[in-house]
């Protein structure tokens, strides 16, 4: 078992030590027996809610070397993580592993599985500790890219395909040849080719999408990414020599015209052990 805790890094620590505002701590997670070392088995917690204001919350967490994911309820009367793996049963086209990522839309959380496709959970419409699940869109075939989800700021649900390779070069370690980012309606996925003045956030945190306009120095229609794949390669690869320099697979993908830019100067030596950064969303 894991235990994971959630810490507000700007609340002071004379408020955290009051009520211990600004800390939530959740019950312990069952993980798989083989797991790697735990501080590396989190692919991704988010928190939906604001606990400082409401009692009702939810955390979802993506875990463990094959993505599985775990949601926890504040309200729900067991106090206990909900496992994919219990749900599974009920729905033959949903498998409890290779989650890629999840966000919230329109009430309901949709999960994106590398296997199946595109999966909504109603998980605040009842005060219990139920889950409802419904197969939103199937893929044709498993992909192997890494993939995210969230709301763009007119209210569309985008999917966001990132395309690398693993050349001789870099080895193990992948490097992002740009983005395809799709719009979902009506069970349908249109490839676009613009974000119409967004910018979207991705990487080992909560995938966000904002109007590049409401942020100072922000560039439009572009995707600004983290290297979200370093630890697994670090941790499958560490005789390889280009995973002992950092993470280094960070930038500025532009779909205007289709180019990388350097998000920062990573080829600083003070930077080679640095954990890979993470994206913090400004309250508006």
């Amino acid at each position: 078992m894991m235990r994971i805790i959630l810490e507000n890094p700007f609340v002071s620590r004379s408020r955290k030590n009051k009520a211990n505002v600004g800390k939530i701590v959740l019950p312990p997670v069952m993980s798989e027996p083989n797991a790697w070392f735990y501080e590396y088995s989190v692919s991704k917690v988010m928190l939906f809610g604001n606990p400082s204001m409401c009692t009702d919350y939810l955390v979802l967490a993506i875990y463990a070397a094959p993505n599985c994911l775990a949601i926890f309820k504040s309200w729900s009367p067991s106090k206990k993580w909900i496992y994919l793996e219990d749900v599974c049963g009920k729905d033959a086209n949903l498998v409890d592993k290779c989650f890629m990522d999840a966000n919230y839309y329109k009430g309901k959380i949709y999960l994106v599985n590398a296997l199946t496709g595109i999966h909504e959970i109603d998980a605040f419409s009842n005060k219990n500790g139920d889950l409802h699940i419904n197969h939103v869109f199937k893929w044709q075939q498993p992909y192997r890219s890494r993939m995210y989800i969230a709301e763009s700021s007119k209210g569309d649900l985008l999917l966001v395909k990132r395309l690398d390779d693993e050349d001789e070069d870099h080895e193990f370690n992948p490097v992002t040849l740009g983005f395809n980012v799709y719009k979902l309606n009506e069970n349908k996925m249109v490839q676009v080719d613009n974000l119409d003045g967004d910018s979207i956030f991705v990487g080992d945190g909560q995938t966000v999408c904002v109007a590049a306009c409401d942020l100072e120095n922000c560039q439009p229609n572009s995707i600004y990414f983290t290297d979200d794949a370093f630890m697994f390669h670090a941790l499958n690869h560490s005789h390889v020599r280009e995973t002992r320099f950092g993470p280094r697979d960070s930038g500025i993908f532009c779909l205007d015209d289709n180019t990388i830019k350097p998000l920062y100067p990573y080829h600083l030596p003070s930077h080679k052990d640095l954990p890979p950064p993470i994206w913090v969303l400004p309250m508006f």
